[in-house]
């Protein structure tokens, strides 16, 4: 077949698809080993900002939300005997988009640089004219054994570190290099190694090595997949078998790779190896699942329901040409404020046009949303709901209270208002609408084996979850997954399917929900019903 055939055909109708006089550029970004957090700030940066995304088999699907969505995304995924694209293929494939005026950033799991075939693509786009950069990423070499407890170098044990691919294309070749690895001392590295690790340990020991040299054997290392055996070069490979390993696979020879010299560093984590699914906005879903991510859970993101702006309209344009006769601006959420100060902006406004009037926030994070824009919050109810506010808003008889945010939103705090006396306007800015594919992800995960925690965020989102289901199929598909409600009315929604969360937060905050799960996890389980 020819070449240019094989090569994906660009998505139609995108505005970079536009061929340019002037080249694109190519990154070549190293992914890290697995975990989403090894990714470096200048590979996340360039990720958000380019056009093309093209990514190996063994890069983190976690990283593409870093990514923009109008962003073209490439499988180029490379596994032994099992190639989407050919590595001539990719390459052409880079220098095709970047002449067309594209970013492209190609994700290389690991370093590009290191066994990952960076230097022929660099070679390509020389030899094509494309300017390009590399971004260096953070080795399996040594990360896949720091979260193993292997410290690859040791002051008093090993003073240096080698490092080997298992997978070349001259055997003859690799054989002579591992002979000559017998004799070099230190801590052996050897990289995609499993499927020849009982040839690599026969060749070492053939050479010299003391068949009882510790051996480390890590499959998926940084990942909650991780697993690991330690042993030596007398047993690793029957021991790893028997331990149901497989690719891909870091192998660690030497005196560092030794059980008893093992850090238990991730012991530590309070959250390690549990996974956790979060119904929340896309756009909002990034900073909590990087906070997840750091106490050692894997996270999965479902966002149910998107959001939009709803178009101006003369009314909504009427309320704006009147906001200096409003007292209060009460904002529930942060996508309320997102929205509120778009619409400022779009009328060539600033936070100047804001002045003599007063901002309640419901919950620390809207509160940090206004302030990130300059202004900061009179009054943040205790209790953080609308019920909370309108205890707490000081109200006189022809207050004025403008209330941005969502035509779905409860009217409990404008009843409330009026009871007292108060004018409130509702100020509709942005909508909601459920996500299907999102859900269909989220119920074929379920269906593959439960999930530790299930976290819904929105009365929409657990409608979502229940709608179409009976009361028996939400506990089968729920059955051994710890639901936590974030509030009181999407614990409603789940109470009436008959599938009631098993913890609903009083105090719907990040914060919260990281001190609830943690605790869970200290053995706290009576938050939870006898569930966890």
């Amino acid at each position: 077949m020819d070449l240019q055939a094989r090569l994906p055909t660009p998505t139609p109708n995108r505005p970079s698809e536009t061929k340019s006089e002037m080249p694109g550029r190519v990154y070549l970004v190293g992914a890290g080993p697995g975990a989403p957090g090894l990714l470096t700030l200048r590979g996340r940066a360039l990720l958000a900002a380019a056009d093309v995304v093209v990514f190996d088999a063994l890069v983190n699907p976690a990283l593409r939300r870093y990514a923009r969505a109008d962003a073209e995304r490439i499988d180029a995924g490379k596994r032994a005997g099992a190639h989407t694209l050919k590595q001539e293929e990719i390459n052409a494939l880079l220098v095709e988009r970047a002449r067309a005026g594209r970013t492209v950033v190609r994700l290389k799991g690991g370093d590009p640089f290191i066994f990952g075939r960076g230097g022929e693509e660099a070679v390509a786009l020389e030899a094509a004219g494309i300017p390009y950069e590399i971004v260096p990423g953070v080795s399996s070499a040594y990360a896949v054994p720091a979260y193993a407890g292997v410290a690859v170098t040791q002051r008093g044990v090993s003073s240096s570190v080698h490092v080997f691919t298992a997978q070349g294309a001259d055997s003859k070749n690799e054989a002579v290099e591992w002979a000559r690895a017998a004799r070099l001392g230190g801590t052996l590295v050897f990289l995609m190694g499993y499927g020849r690790i009982g040839e690599i340990c026969r060749a070492l020991v053939a050479e010299g090595s003391d068949p009882r040299t510790p051996v480390a054997v890590i499959q998926w290392g940084t990942t909650i997949e991780q697993n690991e055996v330690f042993s030596t070069l007398a047993g690793a490979e029957r021991d790893a078998e028997q331990a149901g390993l497989g690719s891909p696979a870091v192998v660690v020879v030497g005196e560092t790779a030794s059980a008893e010299r093992r850090f238990h560093w991730t012991d530590h984590l309070p959250l390690f190896r549990r996974t956790i699914g979060f119904t929340r906005d896309a756009r909002r879903a990034v900073p909590w699942l990087e906070a997840f991510e750091g106490l050692g859970a894997r996270v999965f993101d479902y966002p149910l329901v998107h959001t939009f702006p709803i178009p101006p309209t003369p009314d909504t344009e009427a309320i704006l040409d009147r906001l200096n006769e409003f007292d209060w601006i009460v904002f529930t959420n942060s996508l309320g404020i997102e929205a509120f100060f778009e619409r400022l902006a779009a009328r060539d406004w600033d936070a100047r046009r804001l002045a003599g009037r007063r901002f309640a926030a419901i919950g620390p994070e809207t509160a940090e949303a206004l302030a990130a824009r300059g202004v900061r919050a009179d009054l943040a109810p205790a209790q953080m709901t609308q019920d909370g506010l309108a205890r707490d808003l000081p109200m006189a008889a022809g207050t004025r209270v403008l209330l941005p945010g969502s035509p779905r939103s409860r009217d409990t705090l404008q009843r409330a208002i009026e009871r007292r006396g108060g004018a409130a306007v509702r100020l509709p800015l942005y909508d909601s609408a459920p996500e299907k594919g999102a859900l269909d992800a989220l119920v074929a995960d379920l269906e593959a084996g439960p999930m530790d925690f299930l976290v819904v965020l929105t009365p929409l989102a657990a409608q979502m979850l229940v709608e179409g289901r009976s009361t028996g199929e939400l506990k089968r598909l729920l059955g051994r997954t710890s639901v936590v409600s974030f509030g009181a009315q999407a614990a409603r929604v789940l109470d009436g399917a008959g599938r009631p969360a098993d913890l609903t937060l009083g105090e719907p905050t990040l914060d919260a929900l990281i001190r609830a799960l943690t605790a869970c996890e200290n053995g706290d389980s009576h938050l939870f019903r006898g569930r966890v």
